[in-house]
């Protein structure tokens, strides 16, 4: 015999603490395409991360060291975020975890292409549901992000796209 103890999918609600009020322009926005670029992006994306702690995350980087000091310093369920470090593989690992569906965050910092690429993976994300994140150093001249934000230290600021509904 068995016990059917739920039949619900997980509440995704984020968890919001009155000390730590987020920017009010970054949650979770399902199958967009979202840059972030400057000196705190890693610090703004794990805080949007935490703010969600049933939902798994995808962090894929070329070039990802042990454990980024800007991402140990966040409060979040590291249990639930796949740290992928990519090498050249990297763009590989991207579009397979946006075309799986399975994690409504993927994080991504390396090389993107042209623009082509671009669009086609805007396609996937919003085909699959996922919300793309990518982490810039500066901001990209492509117009296939959805919104694009500036890290200026604490502060978030969306430089293009309007306010997400």
């Amino acid at each position: 015999m068995f016990t059917l103890h739920g039949t619900r999918a997980p509440d995704f609600a984020p968890e919001i603490e009155k000390s730590h009020a987020p920017e009010p322009e970054l949650r979770l926005m399902p199958g967009l395409l979202l840059e972030i670029s400057g000196p705190g992006a890693r610090r703004h994306i794990a805080e949007l991360i935490a703010r969600y702690p049933f939902c798994p995350a995808a962090w894929v980087e070329e070039h990802l060291e042990p454990f980024p000091a800007e991402i140990r310093r966040v409060n979040m369920h590291y249990d639930r975020v796949l740290f992928v470090d990519g090498k050249e593989d990297s763009a590989w690992a991207l579009t397979t975890f946006v075309n799986s569906g399975l994690f409504p965050f993927v994080v991504y910092a390396g090389p993107l292409g042209d623009e082509k690429k671009m669009a086609r993976l805007r396609r996937q994300a919003k085909k699959s549901g996922t919300m793309v994140i990518l982490v810039q150093e500066e901001p990209l001249p492509s117009w296939q992000a959805h919104y694009q934000y500036l890290s200026e230290g604490k502060h978030l600021e969306l430089t293009r796209g309007g306010k997400p509904s």
